[in-house]
């Protein structure tokens, strides 16, 4: 069970998620000794998956439990997670990066 052990921010509900080395590893290992809900947790994440599709992919713990494994589970190294505003700042920069090249020609 995904019980929540603390407060989840709901902030982390607008991140991106994805499973580093370590977790892909530990994933992977039938020998981790990580509980079957852990596993599916993980099983969920892709190499960059919306917090919204993992929820939706565990559909029968709730949001906060979710949000709160994830990061418990980043607080130990086997997810990373990125803001989605984050991006979009990182996107909208790189478009304003090409206009001021394409002006320099």
């Amino acid at each position: 069970m995904l019980a929540a052990t603390g407060t989840a921010s709901m902030l982390g509900m607008e991140r991106i998620y994805h499973l580093t080395g370590t977790g892909r590893q530990a994933l992977e290992c039938p020998h981790s000794g990580l509980p079957q809900a852990i596993r599916q947790l993980l099983g969920a994440i892709g190499f960059a998956t919306h917090f919204d599709e993992i929820a939706a992919s565990l559909a029968r713990y709730d949001k906060r439990d979710i949000l709160a494994r994830l990061e418990d589970l980043e607080a130990i190294g086997l997810v990373e997670s990125i803001a989605v505003e984050w991006l979009a700042a990182l996107l909208e920069l790189g478009s304003y990066a090409g206009e001021t090249s394409a002006v320099a020609r």
